[in-house]
């Protein structure tokens, strides 16, 4: 979304299009912590009888969010975002989204004493970490970092989740 943010101001496109852009980073966001969240949940133990409705709703809730929030029409700043209305409530809301999402795998790792899940939780620490990294900053060198925690943790996540769950 930010290339399309770059390619807009050098095109000079109408600054809707700048708008629509962040309101799609935004609804991917939320939708990656909504389904973060959800598989935290699932791993302590909490059985969905129809995963698609909380997917669903998941879905909802986060094309909700990021349609309604208000977004600046000026041409973005350094991090090619535009703006928006109560980004200090919707920065709380992520980071609460993603301590609850990693707390979930910590949890079910006592729930059920499994180090992979401890492990689970750490590559997830890492991967958010990383991601928040490459969100919310501008310089190089923040997003080489952010792009190595992204990569390790999903590595790692990935690893633990396949050993926990035997994905064939």
């Amino acid at each position: 979304m930010r290339a399309g943010q770059l390619y807009i101001q050098i095109v000079d496109l109408p600054p809707y299009y700048g708008v629509v852009l962040t309101r799609v980073a935004y609804f991917g966001r939320f939708f990656g912590l909504f389904c973060l969240f959800v598989s935290g949940l699932y791993a302590t133990g909490i059985d969905y009888q129809r995963f698609e409705v909380v997917l669903g709703i998941s879905l909802l809730i986060a094309f909700t969010l990021a349609f309604t929030i208000p977004v600046n029409s000026q041409p973005p700043a350094e991090r090619l975002v535009n703006g928006i209305g109560g980004a200090d409530q919707i920065l709380a809301a992520f980071f609460a989204l993603e301590l609850f999402s990693v707390l979930n795998f910590v949890l079910a790792s006592t729930l059920k004493r499994s180090r992979n899940h401890l492990f689970m939780a750490a590559g997830l620490l890492l991967v958010v970490a990383g991601v928040d990294l490459l969100y919310f900053t501008a310089s190089l060198a923040p997003a080489i970092a952010g792009a190595v925690l992204l990569a390790a943790g999903s590595f790692v996540f990935g690893n633990r989740t396949h050993e926990v769950y035997l994905w064939s």
